[in-house]
This record gives structure tokens, C-alpha cells and sequence, in this order.
């Protein structure tokens, strides 16, 4: 709803403007009361599925483009859509593997349905489905474990938080579900087996089920039908270290529900929400045989005629105590605790958010109450000496504003502890009328709560939520999810499909690794994040899209890539290895495609034709690929060679390696030759005598000494598998020259490759030993100038001497026949190859016809899978590669590239 603010102007001043005024509604807010919001989720692998607004089905969209794809809807649903509503419970396993989805029925019994994705992240396929009668649907969903979140402890090593929830060692995946008739089930599917079995127990009184008993069908109190409407899960921590014995092998789960009693009487006014929260302690077990699941009803909270919108468990984690705290001591395993042993184990909380309509005249008033669970010997006399869970509430309004979600997280810092993300939205504002007209306006922020207080966290700084100036009031971003690594809050429209909005999450004012006591001083924010993510192998698109803004500084970007090899060599175990070195590399390949196409979208909405950013942030994602490339060539070769000897079934699949290398040396040679004549000052042939280099040339070239494809020769890491990678090629093109019994294939190779190698105007033995004689002098710069080079994808000052001096030898060298790496037979047979041309894809047009894995030619257009994260297309997966002969050992290292591509990314099918 939009209103102006009228202004009494002056005589003898031009009128003012007036401002656009918006203002949301009760009605806005009551679809929380109704739980009418969509359902999402965001999953590790930056997949946002959700239910669509009118239709039984999910929609599914690929972050940070705009694709999106399609998950097949179970049979029952199918056929008769009409009799579904859209699905109300979506959860997706903490491995990204599993995915469950409710879809009530409007006359009929409701469907649940259980996904299982393959390589690709939108391969899902259905495992199973079945039906909930009734009065017996979903209301909660959520899976046994948890991801163990990556930290930063006090001594600055990073480390794995301990697990939650119980142990299930046999099962896979096994998924806890609350229904309106107050039961819970417990549905898991045993290692090897292959159909669901399914636990259920009461949650309104003590019970008991294990695998060998049949299943107990729900109870109905006499003369009422008492429905659930909502339900939380809890999951604690199940100690300081996995590797602790453990005593006692059961571990709670607790369950918080809101119900409805609804009697038989068709007199609706009659009936209404309960004002309680009933709560369940739940022990799920296995006793190396069986599982067995026991629940026992705890005290319910009540609360005043409000209505709940939302029930979450936080449950802080149980650490070890530092050895620098003497005052904080493990209780022993023989029962006999410390003084001063630390609480924090013994607490959950049990958060609820409530709105209060009053009188539906004006915006609703807003409150979230906190109930600390703290389990601790009865104080009650009837029950002397044993353990029970006591509450205790603390309460906190939002008035004027409106809380209309939170969700909770756990800080990667010490002081490593639990705070509420909540979001806070306006019940009404300002839009300036300025030229330009702005396209958005804030409706709200993103607040952090401390715990157990609920006061603002004053470490951390609040984050606006936006809204477009024409929906301002009007729709409200009720529906919302955060990304995996906790970067940004994604909300989805209530009434377009597939329209989602993205805003910042709350940053904190400082860096706690600032800290005097810290040894390491990260000056981005995003560095701690960014390596957990690559640990917990989730996506970081989220935290590429937030550094490819063009507000974000360049040099911010180098030092989050910087500080990620800093945090992988001091802090995580086992050090930088090449494979983590990769990792960070790939998302190098990400971050700077990512800023390609922000600049091309940039300079279309300006009109400008300037696409010298656009190249640049290109060569920088196109070296950062060719690390990551030549590094997995260096893997298939060594992986099909046995001794001297070469697998002859992968012959000519290592061709079309050697193919692509010898192609990068001609252009990394190409630019040696170029750069020589710029480095060596010539002899004038006049008799003024030598040649005064000018110093404004000079400063260019000095910067052309920084072009990012010279990577590859000044960073020891990418030179010592180019030197590896070469040594290759020429041993297995000695080993096809040494075979005499050879057979078609063999022969064909061989001559193939022959040809290749003598055309190139490449000399592989020479370039090898000029390439071993440098290392030395690379290896002896700091381990800090290279990750800065390395972080920023082109050779840093420190690197330029040890550069000039190799480039000078390659060029002198006999390595170099310059005709042929010149001039090539296709380029005079062909001149439209000279006009390749970067396309929006930020792909070569003869590169988007070749794998990126095998660097063969793509057989099947349109098939195969793409990198989310590069661009790449692949066949590694079809089976047109299974065809005929194919070596054992080649199979082997295509397999490595089935879940993720050579680059770190995740596969999507059939994306051109």
C-alpha cells in the first residue's frame, strides 16, 4: 500500500517532492499463523528447492544462474494433481544425498516421498514413496545426524565440531518424522537393503518400539481429535570428542509441538490452538542388532493466547575445555568430575516465536521467547535424586517491527557459541523519490541475538533486508532460507515460482582472529568460511557471488584466496597439500568467471563497449582452469603408466592430453617470444650506439611481465607439474618409438602423436631441462609471495626476476622452432580460425566442443553434463565412452571425475 507525505512549501521555494509511503497490512503477516508459507531449502551443493505456490510439485534452481530443473513427482500425485496441495515439508540430508518431501492431500491421504540424487545435482530419483492417512500428516521432518561444522579454536588449528544426534552406524540414510496424531516415526533404510523400515512410538506417553514389533497404530483421545499443527527437533551434541568412550549409547532427541483440539461438534469457534508446547524426550538406540526408539513426555510450557509461528532447538556444542583453563575440567569416565565442570553440555534451548494479532486492526506485535533446557537433578520431593530437565524462559518484543523468522548458527571462532540470525521487517516506510528512481528500499533487517538474553549481539552488525519499490508492503519475504556457509538469505516470492531475492547476512565489526592472542590475522572476513566450506566439501557459490560484487575491492578477493592457503598450511591437518592447493585453485576458476560475467552484464547496462576488464578477469579464470588441468593430466598419465611402460589402451586418450598440453606450451611460448625482445635490449645497427630503453615502454612491459598465463612459469607448484606433465609426453612418446610389434591402434598413435610433437615448433627434451634448471631459483621465494601469486592468479613483483630470467633462456634456447609455432597448416588452410572470439560463456568456440576432462572431441551435442563452477562440458558419465576396448586404468581416473569436475565443481545434466 503506497502513500505520499504531503509538504507545505514555502513561498519562493520550489515544491518538494514528496516521498512514496508504504505500509504492510495485518493480513501481510497472517500467512505465518496459517503456515502458509512456501517451504525451501538450500542445499550444500547451492541447489534451492521449493514447493510451487499453487501446484503439487517442486521447483528447483541452480544458484547463482537462473536455471532450473525438474524433480519427478511420485505416481499417486501425478496422476491426480488436483488432489494435492503443494508439498509443505521439503528436507534434504546433511550429506546432500536424500531428499523427503510431504504432499498433503486435499480429500485423500497425504504422499511423502524419498528422493536419492546421483553424480549430477539434479539427478534425483525416487527411492520410495508412500501414503500418511488423514489426520496422521507431516508436520516435521528432520534427519538423524548432523553435518559437523569445521571451527577455529583458541590455538588457531581448525577443527570438526563433535557429532549429534544418535549413532547409526547401519543405516542410510534414517529420517525422523512428527505427525499430526503426536507420534514419531523413524524411517531408515538398513546397509545392503533395499526397502524402508520404518520405528513409531506415541509422544503424548511413555512408549517403547524396536525393529521386531509391528507397527502401532495412533491413538485418538475419547470425544475430542487432538491435531498437531507444528513441531521442532532437537538434536544434542553427543560429547567433546567422537573418540571418547561413551557409556551410555542412547542420545536424546527432543520434541516440541503445538497442538489443536478439535471436538466433533461442527461448532468451529469451539476449537481452536492450544496454549502449550508439549515437550518429548526421545532415545533412538542400536544395540549392534536392532534398533529400538523410547520416548518419555516431559512437562509442557504454556503460554498465553498467542500464536506460534515457529519452533527451533538450539543446542550449543559440548567442547572440550581448553588446557589454558584450568577452571573448566571433562567430568571422568568413572562418574567422579572436577569442580567448576562446565554446564554448557547439560543446555539446550527451546526457541518459539510468537504474533499477536489483537484486535486485526493494525500490524501484528511480535515476541520470541527462549526456554533453556537444563538437565539437572528434580528438585522436587517426590522425585529425590533423579535427572530431569528444567526450563526457564526469557523473553524478548520486536515492537514496532515484526519478527518474522529466525534461524540459529554457530560461530567458527572462539568464543565458539550459539546466536539467532532474526529477521526483523518494518511495518511501514519511506521511498525517496530521487532521480534515478531506486529499485529497491528496505523493509527490515537481519539482527543477532545473543544467547540465553536475546539481546543484541554487539560483535556483529545488522543487515538490510530489500524489498522491489513496487512490491514494498505489499509482499512481504516470509518464505526463507540461508545458504550453506551462512553467507546470504535467499526468500522466495509467495505468488511467482521461480522468484527469489538474495540479501547480505549479518558480518561481524571485526575479525575475532584480530585478537592479540591470535597468530593469525585475517583480513577477510569470508577467508575462515571459504576453507570450511572446501573441508565439509560444500559449494562456495554463495561466498563467489558476494565477492564478485562490484562494490567488493580486488584486492579483498586476493586476500580471502591468500588467507585460505595460509588457514590450509598452518591450521588444518596435514598442512597445504596439493590436493587442497587444487581445491583453492578451483575456486579461483569460480570467483573470477563470476566477475567476467558481472563486467559483460555491467557493461551491457551501460552501453560501454570497454571490455579490457573483461578480458582480463577472463585470462585470470582461464590460467586458474589450466592449473587445475594440467594438474589432472599430470594424474591420468601417471596413473596409466606402470614403470617405463605406458597403458596401449589408453593410447590414444593420452594423445588427446598430450593434444591439449602441447597447445598451452605454444601459447605460453608464443608470449615468451613476444615479452624477449622487451627484455633484452638490443644493439642498434646505427652509430649512435645501443639502444636507451624508453621508460615508458619499460613500465609496460614490466606490466606485461604480469600477464596471468605466466603463472604457469613463475609459481613453482604449476611449473613443477608442467615440468612432470612434459616429462610425460616425452617418456610415452619414447615408449610408442621403442614398440615393434604394434598393432593398428598403436600404430596410429604413435604417428599421430609424432606429427603432433614436430609441428608444434615445440622442443619437448630441450623445454624439460630448461623448465628443472629454474625450479631451484622458484622454490627459494617465500612461501608468502607465492600464495599471493597464486591467490591472485598472476605473477606478483616478487616472482618478476626469476621470470625475466627463464624467459630469456626459453627464448635462446633451441626449445623454440619459430615457423612452425607461428604458423600453422590449418591457419593457411583456414583463416576463420582467426577469428575465434570469446563468447558470453567465457569459452573459447572451439574449446565448447571439447571434454573438459578428457580434452577430446564431444561426441554427442547437447548430452553429457556441465561444471557449475567452470562452464565445462563432459561425457564422462555417457556411455558413449564405454564403448569398445576401454583400459582399466583410464576408467579408473575418469571415475575420479564423476561427482565433481577437474576444477572442484559440481555436474548438472544436459546444460549447454
Amino acid at each position: 500500500m503506497f502513500t505520499d507525505t504531503q509538504h507545505s512549501p514555502s513561498k519562493g521555494k520550489a515544491k518538494d517532492v514528496p516521498n512514496s509511503r508504504w505500509e504492510a497490512g495485518w493480513w501481510e503477516f497472517y500467512p505465518l499463523v496459517e503456515r502458509l508459507q512456501r517451504s525451501v531449502v538450500w542445499t550444500k551443493s547451492s541447489t534451492l528447492i521449493t514447493s510451487h505456490p499453487v501446484q503439487p510439485r517442486l521447483i528447483s534452481r541452480l544458484f547463482s544462474s537462473s536455471k532450473e530443473y525438474a524433480i519427478v513427482t511420485p505416481e499417486p500425485v501425478a496422476s491426480s494433481p488436483s488432489a494435492y496441495d503443494p508439498p509443505k515439508i521439503i528436507t534434504v540430508s546433511p550429506d546432500d544425498i536424500w531428499l523427503f518431501a510431504y504432499f498433503p492431500g486435499l480429500e485423500c491421504d497425504g504422499v511423502g516421498c524419498l528422493w536419492k540424487r546421483g553424480y549430477q545435482v539434479d539427478s534425483w530419483a525416487i527411492k520410495e514413496s508412500w501414503s500418511f492417512p488423514r489426520g496422521a500428516g507431516v508436520i516435521e521432518a528432520s534427519w538423524v545426524g548432523s553435518e559437523r561444522e569445521w571451527i577455529m579454536t583458541a590455538d588457531d588449528s581448525i577443527t570438526r565440531l563433535p557429532s549429534r544426534g544418535p549413532l547409526t552406524p547401519v543405516s542410510d540414510p534414517t529420517l525422523m518424522i512428527v505427525t499430526q496424531e503426536q507420534r514419531l516415526q523413524v524411517y531408515y533404510l538398513r546397509d545392503y537393503g533395499t526397502n524402508l523400515k520404518v520405528l513409531s512410538c506415541s509422544l503424548v506417553r511413555p512408549d517403547s518400539a524396536n525393529e521386531n514389533q509391528s507397527a502401532v497404530p495412533g491413538e485418538t483421545i475419547p470425544g475430542t481429535a487432538r491435531v498437531c499443527v507444528g513441531a521442532a527437533i532437537g538434536q544434542c551434541y553427543n560429547g567433546p570428542d567422537p573418540n571418547d568412550d561413551i557409556e551410555d549409547p542412547d542420545f536424546p532427541l527432543f520434541d516440541a509441538r503445538n497442538g489443536m483440539p478439535r471436538p466433533p461438534s461442527p461448532e468451529w469457534e469451539s476449537s481452536g490452538e492450544e496454549a502449550a508446547i508439549e515437550l518429548c524426550e526421545v532415545k533412538l538406540s542400536f544395540d549392534g542388532t536392532i534398533f529400538s526408539l523410547k520416548s518419555k513426555p516431559l512437562p509442557s510450557i504454556h503460554y498465553s493466547t498467542r500464536s506460534v509461528i515457529q519452533l527451533t532447538f538450539i543446542c550449543p556444542p559440548a567442547l572440550k575445555p581448553q588446557a589454558s583453563n584450568p577452571s573448566l575440567q571433562s567430568p571422568k569416565k568413572d562418574g567422579k568430575s572436577q569442580e567448576n565442570t562446565s554446564t554448557e553440555s547439560n543446555v539446550m534451548y527451546l526457541v518459539a516465536g510468537y504474533l499477536d494479532f489483537g484486535k486485526y486492526t493494525e500490524p501484528p506485535q511480535s515476541e520470541m521467547v527462549l526456554h533453556t533446557l537444563t538437565h539437572q537433578m528434580s528438585p522436587s520431593v517426590a522425585n529425590p535424586g533423579q535427572m530431569t530437565w528444567l526450563s526457564k524462559p526469557t523473553s524478548r518484543s520486536f515492537t514496532p517491527g515484526v519478527m518474522s523468522f529466525f534461524t540459529p548458527i554457530i560461530t567458527k571462532t572462539v568464543p565458539i557459541k550459539a546466536i539467532i540470525y532474526a529477521g526483523v521487517l518494518d511495518t511501514s516506510g519511506y521511498i525517496a523519490n530521487t532521480k534515478p528512481k531506486p529499485k529497491s528500499t528496505p523493509i527490515g533487517k537481519v539482527i543477532v541475538l545473543k544467547l540465553p538474553e536475546l539481546s543484541d549481539d554487539t560483535e556483529w552488525e545488522s543487515s538490510a533486508i530489500l524489498s522491489s519499490v513496487e512490491l514494498a508492503g505489499s509482499e512481504l519475504p516470509l518464505s526463507v532460507t540461508t545458504s550453506p556457509n551462512g553467507t546470504l538469505l535467499g526468500s522466495m516470492s509467495a505468488v511467482v515460482p521461480t522468484q527469489t531475492s538474495f540479501h547480505a547476512l549479518p558480518k561481524r565489526h571485526s575479525n575475532p582472529t584480530l585478537d592479540p592472542a591470535s597468530h593469525l590475522p585475517l583480513k577477510s572476513l569470508y577467508t575462515l568460511p571459504l576453507v570450511s566450506a572446501l573441508l565439509a566439501r560444500k559449494s562456495t557459490a554463495d561466498i563467489s557471488f558476494l565477492l564478485s560484487n562490484p562494490s567488493v575491492k580486488a584486492d579483498l578477493l586476493a586476500e580471502t584466496l591468500y588467507g585460505a592457503l595460509s588457514l590450509f598450511e598452518t591450521s588444518v591437518p596435514g598442512g597445504l597439500t596439493n590436493s587442497w592447493m587444487s581445491e583453492v585453485i578451483g575456486t579461483a576458476v569460480e570467483i573470477y568467471r563470476y566477475l567476467f560475467f558481472t563486467e559483460t552484464y555491467r557493461s551491457r547496462a551501460l552501453r560501454s563497449s570497454n571490455s579490457k576488464d573483461r578480458q582480463h578477469f577472463m585470462e585470470l579464470h582461464q590460467t586458474a582452469l589450466e592449473a587445475c588441468t594440467v594438474a589432472a593430466c599430470l594424474a591420468a598419465f601417471e596413473d596409466c603408466q606402470e614403470n617405463d611402460a605406458y597403458d596401449l589402451e589408453a593410447v590414444w586418450q593420452l594423445v588427446s592430453l598430450s593434444n591439449w598440453i602441447v597447445g598451452l606450451l605454444e601459447r605460453l611460448l608464443r608470449e615468451c617470444l613476444t615479452l624477449d625482445g622487451s627484455i633484452e635490449p638490443s644493439e642498434s645497427n646505427n652509430d649512435d650506439g645501443p639502444n636507451v630503453p624508453d621508460v615508458s615502454s619499460s613500465d609496460s612491459h614490466e606490466t606485461a611481465l604480469h600477464t596471468p598465463i605466466l603463472l604457469h612459469l613463475a609459481h613453482p607448484y604449476l611449473l613443477s607439474n608442467l615440468r612432470n606433465v612434459l616429462s610425460h609426453i616425452n617418456a610415452f612418446r619414447a615408449f610408442l618409438g621403442t614398440l615393434t610389434a604394434r598393432g593398428e591402434t598403436a600404430q596410429l598413435a604413435s604417428d599421430v602423436l609424432f606429427d603432433l610433437v614436430d609441428s608444434s615448433g615445440v622442443g619437448l627434451p630441450e623445454l624439460a631441462a630448461i623448465l628443472s634448471e629454474s625450479l631451484p631459483a622458484l622454490n627459494s621465494i617465500s612461501t608468502e609471495d607465492t600464495r599471493r601469486a597464486l591467490a591472485s592468479c598472476h605473477p606478483v613483483p616478487a616472482l618478476i626476476a626469476p621470470l625475466r630470467t627463464l624467459i630469456s633462456k626459453i627464448s635462446s634456447s633451441s626449445a623454440i622452432n619459430k615457423p612452425h609455432l607461428f604458423i600453422k597448416a590449418s591457419d593457411l588452410v583456414d583463416e576463420l580460425s582467426k577469428l575465434s572470439k570469446l563468447s558470453i560463456s567465457g569459452q573459447n568456440t572451439k574449446e565448447k566442443d571439447i571434454d573438459v576432462i578428457t580434452k577430446g572431441l564431444l561426441l554427442r551435442h547437447g548430452s553429457g553434463i556441465t561444471c557449475l563452477r567452470c562452464g565445462g562440458r563432459s561425457e564422462v558419465t555417457s556411455e558413449v565412452n564405454a564403448a569398445g576396448r576401454i583400459s582399466r586404468r583410464w576408467r579408473a581416473w575418469e571415475k575420479t571425475w564423476l561427482a565433481r569436475c577437474i576444477c572442484g565443481g559440481l555436474w548438472v545434466t544436459g546444460m549447454d
